[in-house]
């Protein structure tokens, strides 16, 4: 029986997953002409979207640049490979003040 998943990964197999062709058709085209995009999804996918766009592209390694909004944020960078590719991942911390 599938179910649905609020956090982590999610399996084809156990979950019921709404397929994104057109958002991911207007992420590659948005890329192509060189525009900045932000992708909002749980925490930890988008890494997955990023190597099945690497995978269109035929890339094997790319830079995944995520700016942290949250209340401590810390800088961080790791290299990992997800499916054959090498992503190369760098957190910004993104510290402003609050509005009055």
């Amino acid at each position: 029986m599938k179910t649905f998943e609020t956090r982590g990964p999610v399996d084809a197999v156990r979950n019921y997953v709404v397929k994104r062709t057109t958002e991911l058709a207007d992420f590659i085209d948005r890329v192509k002409q060189g525009r900045y995009i932000v992708i909002f999804a749980p925490r930890q996918t988008g890494k997955k979207q990023f190597a099945a766009y690497m995978q269109l592209e035929e890339a094997t390694e790319g830079y995944y640049v995520v700016f942290d909004h949250r209340k401590n944020p810390t800088s961080r960078t790791e290299t990992e490979t997800l499916n054959d590719f090498t992503i190369r991942s760098y957190v910004i911390p993104v510290v402003q003040e609050p509005p009055s």
